[in-house]
């Protein structure tokens, strides 16, 4: 029953296009087992059952991560495409207003707490797992690296309260202790170490200036 039931689950997210070379699949007809999937005593599974469960089989949330330092706007991810993104909200109910467009998940953003004209991103690259910053330009779209970049992971990004510094935690390679960085984020030069902790498991919570 285990395994009828992980060959069902698993081929509902087998694209439309295995079912028939239409573009609406035949509910009579039964799902086409892929050449790299070996069964051995399971049934054909109809196109009409794996159909009937789609709607429970996929869901969007959204978070909010940030609002505006000026106007009534929120900046939030969620996930409209094959990838969760930064989108604005500019009233309650309103329709969402897509910043980013990466290949790669977006997974905390903020805004320039000064002026608004910029988000900060964080996001790994073609999903290695490094986590690393970015400010995102939103008046030309352009995205620029302030992190270091290398083989490490970012993680628990705040504001100083003038807002013109980013800090944020990130693992040190080589002794396995947490560091905490600061950086200008219209001065990407500018990242450097800002505090060495003491082992692996302390993070940056808050900054009290």
């Amino acid at each position: 029953m285990r395994s009828i039931l992980f060959i069902l689950l698993m081929f509902c997210f087998i694209p439309p296009r295995l079912y028939s070379q239409d573009s609406s699949p035949n509910l009579n007809s039964s799902i086409k087992v892929p050449n790299g999937i070996f069964t051995d005593g399971i049934p054909q599974i109809p196109v009409e059952q794996v159909e009937s469960i789609k709607p429970y089989s996929f869901s969007r949330f959204s978070y909010l991560q940030d609002w505006h330092p000026f106007k009534k706007e929120i900046l939030i991810t969620t996930q409209l495409g094959s990838v969760q993104q930064a989108h604005s909200v500019a009233m309650p109910g309103g329709m969402r207003r897509q910043l980013t467009f990466f290949d790669e998940p977006v997974y905390q953003s903020l805004f320039d707490p000064q002026k608004g004209n910029y988000i900060i991103v964080l996001k790994d690259n073609r999903g290695d797992e490094f986590f690393q910053i970015y400010r995102h330009d939103l008046s030309n779209g352009k995205t620029v690296l302030l992190s270091s970049g290398d083989k490490t992971s970012v993680s628990n990004l705040h504001w100083n309260k003038k807002g013109d510094k980013l800090l944020y935690t990130s693992r040190n390679t080589k002794t396995s202790t947490n560091q905490i960085y600061a950086v200008d984020p219209l001065n990407p030069a500018s990242n450097q170490v800002f505090y060495n902790l003491e082992g692996p498991n302390w993070n940056l919570s808050a900054i009290n200036n």
